[in-house]
């Protein structure tokens, strides 16, 4: 491991932006290894790697970089893609509390 320098462009709860600029290829640890977290570099798709357990990590090339880090758990983006599909509110889709026609007799009660 050689000389880099890493800067903070950004840091909000669910989105970190760094700047690195390395001389040699760095093994970069910024955070926790909480489940969740995606990592671009330069643009592109980039793999985390976990570190001593507790930790997440990123390798990269020498020269300068711009890495995103964003919390977008699995389950949180699963949960969109159901939500997205469930626009048409009718009887006996995915946004009726109950099978078809139930939901009428609960009404009819209130």
């Amino acid at each position: 491991m050689g000389e880099t320098s890493i800067g903070i462009v950004s840091y909000l709860p669910q989105r970190i932006e760094l700047s690195v600029e390395a001389k040699d290829p760095p093994f970069v640890t910024p955070m926790t290894a909480w489940p969740g977290w995606k990592l671009t570099v330069d643009g592109g798709r980039a793999p985390l790697v976990s570190y001593n357990h507790a930790f997440l990590g990123f390798r990269l090339a020498r020269g300068r970089h711009a890495a995103v880090l964003r919390s977008m758990p699995d389950s949180f983006v699963a949960g969109s893609v159901v939500g997205l599909g469930d626009t048409d509110d009718q009887p006996g889709s995915a946004s009726a509390p109950f099978p078809r026609g139930v939901s009428g007799y609960w009404r009819r009660l209130s």
